[in-house]
């Protein structure tokens, strides 16, 4: 369904709708740097550490 300005801001998928957003939020981007940190500490913690 286009908005005022004529952009397209929902989508409708199996009769659902969803709002559509061209910039993620500042959560968002949270959420991932966290998640991408807590799998490089796990990985880390697996890895025995190799001194030279």
């Amino acid at each position: 369904m286009p908005g005022q300005d004529g952009r397209i801001d929902t989508l409708v998928f199996d009769g659902a709708r969803v709002a559509v957003s061209a910039v993620p939020e500042a959560s968002a981007w949270l959420m991932l740097s966290a998640g991408l940190g807590f799998l490089a500490w796990c990985a880390r913690r697996r890895r025995p550490f190799v001194g030279l």
